[in-house]
């Protein structure tokens, strides 16, 4: 996906030739090390798909996916906790 949209893909994280580091989960070493770098743009799996498009701004990215996904699974735990106070 990464070469049809013409960027390449790099396993090794090399400083100088790596402008993101693209994320599901915020962790580990290479995100570490991109962090400490900050020249590089950390962003979340939805950026690279949304690219597809047009390039979006990486700020909208800032939250990984699995934060995403346990914020999504919290606001939906709310909702049905509402739902059951509703109804009592």
């Amino acid at each position: 996906m990464v070469s049809l949209m013409g960027a390449n893909f790099s396993k090794p994280l090399i400083a100088n030739q790596v402008t993101h580091l693209i994320c599901y989960k915020f962790e580990g070493d290479k995100y570490e090390l991109a962090k400490k770098l900050k020249k590089i743009k950390l962003v979340n799996h939805w950026w690279l798909e949304d690219w597809a498009w047009e390039l979006p701004p990486e700020a909208d990215y800032d939250k990984s996916g699995h934060e995403l996904e346990m914020m999504d699974a919290q606001a939906k735990y709310s909702e049905d906790e509402a739902e059951d106070v509703a109804k009592r």
